[in-house]
């Protein structure tokens, strides 16, 4: 069993052009997460966020019954892709474009895949366990040893990202496997989020008996405390439960 806990605001922009979906069924113990950040470089990055995430939710409720999870995560990422340029199509605008994450939690494994930087991170109380690799220009430059991760916000590159869902280019879609055990936090956060967050306020969550109470406290306070501009921020905290 998980708990779960969501954070979503709107930081200092005119819109929130973030949206999240949480899917649970406790019963089997399946789970299903995904943020998609539209990019306010776009027009209209807000609601390829909402048609991307609608276009997953619809397409998990035809499909959800897969048992392959890896061949469904990178079909709902390709039905959401495909939504977001009928959207394009459908209103004569410049191609609107939001990057996406998703994670699967169920019985058979949990795997996650994402396009752009809307990243996957676990933590144990060690740390950082491993995250998903951003598709962008700063996250190459990391790879090439010319910044270091904790860089990586303040990095004047962060914002050219090389995926995207709406986008022209055949995607890369980075599919990959979980080990989860209990105690350990798992989440999902947009970039406005992530880059507000230091290794030693997941500790924070870690240690917090009623995450939800945690996640909004920490958020909200690192909103305050963040850039004179923050940007959407959007974060989900998972964490497994002992049996």
């Amino acid at each position: 069993m998980l708990e779960y806990a969501s954070f979503t605001a709107i930081g200092s922009r005119e819109e929130n052009q973030d949206r999240f979906l949480v899917l649970a069924n406790e019963a089997d113990g399946i789970y299903w997460f995904a943020v998609a950040d539209g990019m306010g470089g776009h027009r209209c990055g807000g609601q390829a966020a909402e048609v991307a995430i609608a276009a997953i939710e619809r397409s998990w409720r035809a499909e959800s019954h897969s048992n392959n999870i890896p061949d469904l995560i990178t079909q709902l990422i390709n039905r959401a892709h495909e939504a977001t340029r009928d959207l394009a199509e459908s209103e004569e605008l410049q191609p609107p474009q939001t990057t996406l994450a998703i994670l699967a939690v169920t019985p058979r494994g949990t795997y996650s895949g994402h396009i752009g930087d809307t990243r996957v991170m676990q933590y144990s109380q060690v740390g950082l366990v491993k995250r998903t690799r951003d598709h962008s220009v700063t996250e190459m430059k990391y790879a090439s040893g010319e910044i270091t991760d904790s860089e990586m916000a303040l990095d004047p590159d962060h914002n050219l990202i090389t995926q995207a869902l709406g986008g022209a280019h055949p995607l890369d879609i980075r599919i990959e496997k979980w080990d989860l055990p209990s105690g350990d936090l798992i989440c999902l956060a947009s970039d406005g989020a992530w880059s507000l967050l230091e290794d030693s306020d997941y500790k924070v969550l870690l240690a917090s008996p009623e995450i939800r109470v945690a996640t909004g406290e920490l958020l909200n306070q690192r909103m305050r405390l963040g850039p004179d501009n923050p940007d959407n921020a959007t974060f989900l905290a998972i964490r497994k439960l002992a049996r």
